[in-house]
């Protein structure tokens, strides 16, 4: 007899049913009778259209046994190659966001639909790649980021090995975001005077780097740009005495080492100087003033008078009648300067 047979096409997976057909097989002088197969996994068969199924991945030589009536047999073989199932992999991110020196813990979830799973390899994107031999649980990272880049987006790699050599990766995202710097300051008085030094304490600080400046605009087009370390600074407003007061903005700004900035207002009222010739008065210090200039001019008035009367020349009669010799009596006397005191008056 001749022995023939065909079997399933394409890529065969393992655990997938493979359909073989002997059909074909025929005697030349008689008929096929019996059909054995040896599916080379040590699995036999028989019957003209088995099916079979192989658990592990590999080449596999099938061969197929056939008998004509008169007793005679025939054999031919056949390679069947059998193709790994890869496994499954799904990584898990602690968080999608993070910033630098922050650690990120990824969870993975992995299996071997026909086998087991050896190796694990995790390459966190940014030149980090971590190996775990046998089943993966967990792995961690701490990401950094370049001088003057205040975020980027890295992409991290899970790559599953199973027992067979087959693979599956899967490729979450992750976005590291630079934190900030702070700024810590005392602001100014709310207001101040034109000429007078303006002082402003400041602390900055890092989270996750170094501040590299701290600028102070004090929002008349004066801008103060403070090494490291300095703490303090101070400004002097300018104003004319006829400006009206002037409201400034004062604005606080820290950059780190990554470009990340942080800013801090306050604001601040300057009055101008006045002048003597622009000094105001209450009203009542008017009415002291009227007074003093009244009685100032009574006081010169009654000195006056008093002036006049005291440098007049009196005519005076007198009597020397009950009079002794050689004086008059005071009384007298006084009562007829009196009288002519009253004369002269009228």
């Amino acid at each position: 007899p001749i022995s023939i047979f065909t079997f399933t096409s394409g890529t065969i997976l393992t655990s997938a049913s493979v359909n073989f057909n002997g059909t074909a097989s025929y005697d030349p002088d008689g008929t096929i009778v019996g059909y054995a197969w040896d599916f080379g996994d040590g699995s036999t068969g028989s019957g003209a259209t088995p099916a079979h199924g192989y658990s592990i991945a590999g080449m596999y030589a099938v061969k197929l046994n056939v008998t004509d009536n008169s007793g005679s047999t025939a054999v031919s073989t056949q390679t069947v190659t059998i193709t790994d199932r890869p496994p499954t992999v799904t990584p898990t991110l602690s968080s999608t966001t993070v910033t630098p020196g922050q650690t990120v813990i990824i969870t993975i979830s992995a299996s071997d639909p026909d086998g087991t799973i050896a190796t694990t390899t995790v390459n966190w994107g940014d030149g980090t790649t971590d190996t775990i031999s046998g089943p993966p649980t967990t792995d961690s990272h701490a990401y950094s980021l370049a001088n003057g880049t205040p975020s980027a987006t890295f992409t991290i790699t899970v790559t599953v090995h199973d027992n067979s050599g087959s693979t599956s990766s899967a490729t979450p995202g992750i976005t590291v975001i630079d934190s900030p710097p702070a700024i810590t300051w005392t602001p100014p008085p709310a207001t101040a005077v034109s000429g007078q030094a303006v002082t402003v304490a400041i602390t900055s600080s890092d989270p996750d780097g170094t501040v590299t400046g701290v600028t102070v605009n004090w929002g008349d087009g004066k801008v103060d740009t403070l090494t490291p370390g300095t703490t303090t600074d101070s400004h002097t407003y300018s104003l004319t005495s006829s400006s009206p007061s002037v409201t400034y903005t004062i604005t606080i700004t820290a950059v780190d080492n990554s470009g990340s900035t942080k800013t801090a207002t306050s604001s601040i009222a300057i009055q101008p100087i006045q002048s003597s010739s622009n000094v105001s008065f209450p009203l009542y210090y008017f009415g002291i003033l009227a007074a003093l200039i009244a009685a100032l001019l009574v006081g010169t008035f009654l000195a006056f008078r008093r002036h006049k009367v005291t440098h007049a020349r009196l005519k005076i009669d007198l009597e020397a009648v009950k009079a002794e010799a050689g004086r008059i009596e005071n009384q007298e006397f006084f009562q007829s300067v009196k009288d002519q005191l009253k004369k002269d008056k009228e």
